[in-house]
């Protein structure tokens, strides 16, 4: 029981982290998402247009993605990480 509890809090900080960094984003305000919003329950539409656009932009990408690019991928995060907002 002890190793389910370690995975369930590991994959919950993560999912935590990963909201942050859209929180660091626009993502939210383009769609109209409010701290507080169930986007399970109430807001699907809201959760519908998020994923969206995350599932445009994931197509978008070149279907092979090398280790530069990557490289140039993290160099244009860790900038807007250390400015603490994207704009």
């Amino acid at each position: 029981m002890q190793g389910n509890n370690t995975n369930r809090n590991a994959r919950t900080r993560t999912l935590i982290q990963l909201g942050g960094l859209i929180d660091l984003t626009p993502l939210l305000t383009i769609c109209n998402i409010k701290l507080g919003d169930d986007l399970q329950l109430d807001h699907r539409d809201k959760a519908a247009t998020l994923l969206g656009i995350l599932a445009t932009t994931i197509n978008q990408l070149p279907g092979d993605i090398d280790v530069e690019d990557l490289d140039l991928f993290k160099v244009v995060g860790l900038k807007l990480l250390n400015q603490g907002r994207c704009s």
